[in-house]
């Protein structure tokens, strides 16, 4: 099984609708690599699977983003931090709806050309990647994850997604020196 699918079956919600979303997901795009469109140009006889999938897949991660953010924004104790995130959250659902969209009108009415369909529906891909930044910056923190299952308040850190993805990048590139074993 490709690694996406894997991993959005794998990654379990705050809820039992957000983890529904994410399945539905993984089985989309799941179907999106079992039946690629053609670089040809040519129509492959299950094409439609490809497209419908794509479209459901879409709608799946940014009713993530939409509907499902709000089971852990809800306990952030700041009102503007609250605020931020949900318009960071809500913002990428758009583009993530947005962008299959552009890319069915694009496809049957304007360009019919493979390649730009497939840079818009990129942006829509990275929209999701950029929402689970954003989620992983929210949950940063020290038992973050315990305290949003406990339904307990907590304050994630600030929104500064620039400084996050540099703090997590350096992390990774620390190196320790080992400890020699005690005689």
């Amino acid at each position: 099984m490709p690694l996406v699918p894997r991993a959005l079956f794998a990654n379990k919600g705050y809820s039992r609708r957000e983890d529904i979303f994410l399945n539905i997901a993984g089985v989309s795009a799941w179907l999106i690599a079992l039946f690629p469109m053609p670089w040809t140009g040519k129509l492959a006889p299950l094409y439609w699977v490809h497209g419908t999938a794509a479209i459901i897949f879409f709608l799946a991660i940014a009713s993530v983003a939409a509907f499902c953010s709000h089971a852990t924004v809800g306990l952030i104790n700041d009102p503007a931090q609250r605020k931020l995130y949900m318009g960071a959250y809500r913002s990428l659902a758009v583009l993530m709806i947005a962008s299959p969209i552009t890319a069915y009108i694009l496809n049957a009415h304007i360009l019919r050309k493979d390649n730009t369909i497939y840079w818009v529906e990129f942006c829509g891909i990275w929209a999701f990647a950029a929402y689970w930044i954003v989620k992983g910056i929210e949950m940063s923190g020290p038992d973050t994850e315990k305290k949003v299952a406990a339904g307990l308040s907590y304050d994630p850190p600030k929104l500064n997604i620039a400084a996050s993805v540099k703090s997590m990048l350096s992390a990774g590139t620390r190196t320790t020196t080992p400890t020699p074993p005690s005689p």
